[in-house]
C-alpha cells in the first residue's frame, strides 16, 4: 500500500475515501500550507526577539531569520528528505529541554519575588507627611464622586498635569544622581528609575476605560456609556486607584510614597 512506502500520503489516501476527495484534499492542503507558514513565520519572530538588541528590530533582521530557517528547510529536504528533518527537529529540540527547566527555575523564583514584594508593601512604613490631606472633606468627596470622564480628558491630564509632574520628579532623582527616563506608553505616560543590577522603580499613569457606578449615572442609557479614569501601573502592574483630577503635589507624593515602599522592598530582598 502507498501508506506503507510513505505515511506522509495517509491523509490524502483517507481522504480518497469521502465524497468530494478532491475538493477535501485541496483544503486539506492549503491548512498544511497554511501551518507550516504560520509555524515558520513564528519561528523567525521569535529568532528575532531573541537576537535583539532593541525592542523594535530592523526588518532586515526578521527577513534574515526568515530566510535562514526557509534555507535550512529545504537543504535538509534535499540531503536526506523528510526523515532527516524530521530527525534534526529532534535533535535540535533536545538542549530546549534543559532551558525549559531554567525557564521553570525561574517561574518559581519570580513567584517567590511577588509574593515577597507583597509582603514588604504591607510591612512597609513610610516617611509622615505633615499634612497627609489638605483638600477639605468636602473636596475630596466631590473629588471621588466625580463622573464621568471622557478619554480626551483623562489623555489631556495626563499629558499635561502628570507630565509636569513627572518633570518635577526627573529633575530632583538626577539631582541625586539616579538615571530617570520619561516615555510614553500606551494610553498614558511612564516614569523609570534605573537602579542598575536592582530592580527598577515604575510608575506610569494609563487613561484606562471603566464603569460608572450605576447609582451616580442619571438615568438608564448611560449604562452603556464608557468612561476612562487616569489609573496609577508599577511593576508589578495596576494598582486600582484613580488619580484623575488630582494636584502635582498630590502626584509627587504619591510617586514618592510608592518610591519609598519600593526602596523598602529593595532593602528586604538585597537582605
Amino acid at each position: 500500500m502507498a501508506v506503507e512506502k510513505d505515511s506522509s500520503v495517509a491523509l490524502f489516501e483517507f481522504l480518497k475515501t469521502l465524497p468530494l476527495s478532491s475538493v477535501s484534499s485541496l483544503v486539506a492542503t492549503l491548512l498544511i500550507f497554511l501551518f507550516f507558514v504560520t509555524s515558520a513565520d513564528s519561528g523567525a519572530l521569535i529568532t528575532d526577539y531573541l537576537t535583539a538588541k532593541t525592542e523594535h528590530s530592523p526588518v532586515w533582521q526578521r527577513l534574515f531569520w526568515t530566510a535562514v530557517i526557509a534555507v535550512l528547510s529545504i537543504i535538509l529536504l534535499i540531503v536526506g528528505g523528510l526523515s532527516a528533518l524530521q530527525s534534526a527537529v529532534i535533535m535540535s529540540a533536545l538542549p530546549f529541554t534543559f532551558i525549559m527547566l531554567l525557564l521553570c527555575w525561574g517561574l518559581i523564583k519570580a513567584l517567590r519575588l511577588d509574593v515577597l514584594k507583597v509582603q514588604a508593601l504591607q510591612s512597609a512604613r513610610i516617611t509622615p507627611r505633615a499634612i497627609q490631606n489638605p483638600r477639605s472633606w468636602q473636596q475630596r468627596l466631590g473629588l471621588i464622586m466625580h463622573y464621568p470622564h471622557s478619554k480626551a480628558e483623562v489623555t489631556a491630564y495626563i499629558h499635561q498635569n502628570v507630565h509636569q509632574a513627572f518633570q518635577n520628579i526627573k529633575h530632583e532623582f538626577q539631582r541625586r544622581n539616579l538615571d530617570v527616563s520619561i516615555r510614553e506608553v500606551d494610553g498614558g505616560l511612564l516614569l523609570k528609575v534605573d537602579h542598575q543590577n536592582e530592580i527598577n522603580f515604575i510608575y506610569q499613569v494609563v487613561a484606562t476605560e471603566t464603569r460608572a457606578p450605576s447609582f451616580m449615572l442619571d438615568d438608564e442609557s448611560s449604562l452603556s456609556l464608557k468612561y476612562y479614569k487616569a489609573e496609577v501601573f508599577l511593576k508589578e502592574g495596576g494598582k486600582n486607584y484613580n488619580v484623575m483630577e488630582w494636584t502635582q503635589e498630590d502626584l509627587l507624593q504619591d510617586i514618592i510614597d510608592q518610591y519609598e515602599r519600593h526602596l523598602y522592598f529593595l532593602n528586604v530582598v538585597r537582605n
